[in-house]
């Protein structure tokens, strides 16, 4: 009986950090280097560093001149784009959503190594990678919903419900 105790709770400590794992959202920044003629630019290193935490992953471009950070955490980032014989490019303020893919191509120009462009603005938040539609909604905003007196469990139902006394639930709870 104490070995079923035993495996029963090793069995729960592997499933809740399975849980833990899928729960990582994550975004990719995507591009092309060129140089100002338009030629592709073979092992340019880009580096994406978010502002926030200061972690930074590096890559280098491939023989199409094509650079991807797949999974990136959520975050507001500065990416940079340099090679010898060419000036750093960087772009800031690229803000990752949940399950966004931004794609940020860089022209290089010619220059000596220390000189260093900036591009500062705001990212185009248009979806160019993925046809998938959504919307990340904040935690202030979800908290910010009046509940009009009914129980916050109402929010777990799920589409689909078989359950009529859930669903009678769930036909009552408007915004």
């Amino acid at each position: 009986m104490r070995w079923l105790t035993i495996a029963t709770c090793a069995l729960s400590v592997l499933l809740l950090g399975s849980v833990s794992l899928w729960a990582s959202i994550n975004g990719s920044i995507s591009g092309v280097v060129t140089d100002s003629s338009g030629a592709l630019v073979n092992g340019a290193t880009v580096t994406a560093t978010n502002t926030e935490t200061g972690v930074q992953t590096s890559v280098k471009t491939d023989s199409k001149g094509f650079y991807n950070f797949p999974a990136l955490q959520i975050g507001t980032y500065t990416v940079e784009a340099q090679q010898t014989g060419f000036k750093t490019i960087s772009r800031t303020n690229l803000v990752i959503d949940a399950n966004s893919a931004l794609r940020a191509d860089f022209t290089l120009p010619v220059g000596q190594i220390v000189e260093k462009v900036t591009v500062t603005g705001e990212a185009a938040h248009v979806e160019t990678e993925n046809t998938q539609m959504g919307e990340v909604i904040g935690s202030k905003t979800i908290t910010a919903v009046p509940l009009n007196g009914h129980q916050g469990g109402t929010f777990g139902i799920i589409n689909g419900a078989r359950d009529q006394r859930i669903l009678q639930i769930g036909a009552r709870f408007t915004f």
